[in-house]
């Protein structure tokens, strides 16, 4: 058990935004009865909080399990869910990115939808006019490498931030397709890739 959890940098960090978002929280409140009341609901809910993340650092049985972002990550997760909100959801910076790209309809890419196969990661189908279609990459290619870094372990997501960038930027990936012995090395540049919206009607 650390005798000390106020010195361990995880606990700052994390200590240092409860007290932002409660400065920020606190802002809000309007002079009078009302506001200080409100003020003080909201002092103690704030210091249960942090009392609770105290005791998770000091006595948790595996401290080196222990990551700070994702402790706050999850208490801000699980306050949006009280809500009953399926609107409301909390996204880590990624995920954030993610939707922005998927909004705003275009990206820098190569152009191929891709998967787990047999646990290699596998081109699904390339999609039409795109650099990877343009490039002779196929449908049924196991990605054996992306600019050198083999996939053997790699997640899904890895795969595809790779893959993105910048619109004129170079990656190459080798693949390996079925009746050939060697591995095809494709180099390829980014362009645009557009994300076409599926429209419901009845």
């Amino acid at each position: 058990m650390n005798p000390r959890p106020y010195r361990n940098p995880g606990f700052l960090i994390s200590s240092a935004v409860v007290a932002l978002l409660l400065v920020l929280q606190l802002s809000e409140f309007t002079p009078g009865k009302a506001g200080a009341d409100s003020m003080d609901t909201a002092l103690k809910e704030m210091q249960t909080f942090v009392e609770a993340y105290r005791l998770v650092q000091a006595d948790y049985a595996d401290t080196g399990k222990i990551d700070p972002n994702l402790l706050i990550q999850g208490a801000i997760r699980g306050m949006l869910e009280t809500l009953g909100d399926p609107h409301s959801r909390y996204l880590p910076v990624q995920d954030a990115k993610d939707l922005m790209i998927e909004t705003a309809g275009e990206f820098g890419g190569i152009g191929i939808h891709i998967g787990m196969e047999n646990e290699r990661l596998s081109v699904i189908a390339p999609v039409e006019g795109t650099p990877a279609w343009r490039g002779g990459v196929e449908a049924g290619d196991a990605i054996m490498t992306i600019d050198g870094r083999a996939t053997d372990t790699m997640s899904l997501d890895v795969a595809v931030t790779l893959l993105r960038g910048p619109v004129g930027t170079g990656v190459t990936i080798e693949v390996k397709r079925a009746g050939l012995e060697e591995l095809i090395k494709i180099p390829l540049v980014r362009d645009v890739i557009q994300i076409h919206s599926v429209r419901f009607t009845q």
